[in-house]
């Protein structure tokens, strides 16, 4: 499994929120952040490689868990 590819896929998941969020662009209508659920849709992986994806991210700090609108991941930093 390539597993940095992933990690690059996930950031670029994340990062139409932080722009929203960064730009004072965000609606209520937005959400800031993307679910666990749709991130494990988008990656074609299930929640156990999902979770060795995010170790990575969570740990060099690019991504925190929200559940401000949702219950998944954002990005940290641009």
């Amino acid at each position: 499994m390539n597993f940095n590819r992933k990690r690059h896929k996930t950031l670029k998941l994340l990062s139409p929120s932080f722009i929203l969020f960064n730009s004072d662009q965000l609606t209520s209508e937005d959400k800031f952040g993307v679910s666990f659920a749709d991130l494990e849709k988008e990656l074609k992986y299930d929640r156990y490689d999902c979770e060795k994806v995010f170790s990575r991210l969570y740990r060099d700090g690019e991504v925190k868990y929200t559940n401000t609108s949702v219950v998944g991941l954002h990005l940290t930093q641009g």
